[in-house]
């Protein structure tokens, strides 16, 4: 289920840009609650925030419209006031040409701690949520897109133990068709095929009763063929 839950730490626009990145996240601090990631990301004071959070039971609250910037990336780590370039090279290229990192950016959040694993709720929902926003944006489902947060800032930890590969794999997987889509088949094959008894009917009106034309009729409809072409089979 996704639920929307707007929040105040977002800015307009993208400053011209389109994501090109997705950012995997875990809660970890201040909380590793939902809520408590909710009530830091609508703390202006905080100046944190993520496009959206999937929850331990795989539902996903979604605060920040995708064609608007999060503040999940952030800047890049110091290190004794030196700058360390994203390990990212995607990531890295960007902010080599002055490019701010959230705006090429989705950030996607995750309830938990960076000490414990996702549940497989949450990685079934993450993985949906990512094929979603890759095929809006035609971003390529791997590792060059989608990545750690860590790979952006070399200073952090987060994602901690999430196997942003299994979410990539997942990701990467067909879409399975749902139940109404497998009715809405079977009832279009119904269809066709009421409409090829009311053929039959309707030539069987006419007087063309002999089982050879009968045949094909149904033959021609059905597939294509006619009478010549299946003497060569």
């Amino acid at each position: 289920m996704i639920i929307k839950r707007p929040i105040v730490n977002f800015e307009k626009g993208r400053g011209g840009f389109d994501p090109v990145l997705i950012v995997i996240h875990i809660v970890g601090l201040p909380g590793k609650t939902a809520e408590s990631a909710y009530q830091h990301f609508n703390n202006n004071t905080s100046q944190v925030s993520a496009h959206a959070l999937v929850l331990r039971n795989g539902d996903i609250w979604e605060f920040v419209k995708d064609e608007d910037t999060s503040w999940g990336a952030g800047t890049v780590g110091y290190k004794n006031g030196i700058a360390i370039p994203p390990i990212n090279n995607l990531a890295r290229n960007f902010w080599q040409r002055g490019v701010r990192l959230n705006q090429i950016a989705l950030n996607l959040e995750h309830e938990g701690s960076e000490y414990e694993d996702l549940t497989s709720a949450q990685y079934a929902s993450s993985a949906q949520w990512v094929r979603e926003k890759c095929l809006k944006f035609h971003i390529p489902i791997d590792s060059a897109h989608i990545d750690r947060h860590s790979n952006i800032r070399a200073t952090k930890t987060c994602p901690g133990k999430v196997n942003v590969s299994e979410i990539i794999r997942l990701a990467s997987l067909e879409v399975p068709v749902s139940e109404a889509e497998v009715i809405k088949i079977k009832i279009s094959l119904l269809q066709k095929i009421l409409d090829l008894l009311k053929s039959l009917a309707y030539y069987k009106k006419l007087g063309s009763t002999r089982d050879d034309e009968i045949g094909e009729v149904g033959a021609s409809y059905t597939t294509g063929f006619k009478e010549e072409d299946y003497k060569r089979f």
